[in-house]
């Protein structure tokens, strides 16, 4: 019978194959429960889903703060001076806030 099974590396699921029972058994391969695939962690008995990492607030209020000093505040200065427009340094503060997205609460 052909089934899922999960190619395991270093205890994450690199790829599911579809492969008959023993071909499988002969190639290493872990039968994958219903909905688990690539990305998954393996124990070597347990799947768990693999979360993406969420930097912390702090994290992205740091990195914020960084690229403010790099990128906005220059624009700030060169708009007050009329060598750029204010709607420039807020696009490029709103382009920040995107980029460093604080966590839902």
């Amino acid at each position: 019978m052909v089934n899922s099974y999960g190619v395991i590396s270093d205890g994450i699921v690199i790829n599911a194959v579809l492969a008959e029972e023993g071909f499988a058994e002969e190639q290493g391969w872990v039968l994958l429960p219903e909905g688990v695939g690539p990305k998954w962690l393996y124990d070597g008995s347990t799947f768990t889903e693999l979360h993406p990492y969420v930097p912390s607030q702090e994290v992205q209020a740091a990195a914020r703060a960084e690229a403010y000093r790099a990128e906005a505040d220059p624009l700030f200065f060169k708009a007050q001076r009329g060598e750029a427009t204010e709607a420039e340094w807020l696009a490029k503060v709103e382009e920040i806030k995107a980029r460093f997205p604080y966590p839902a609460a």
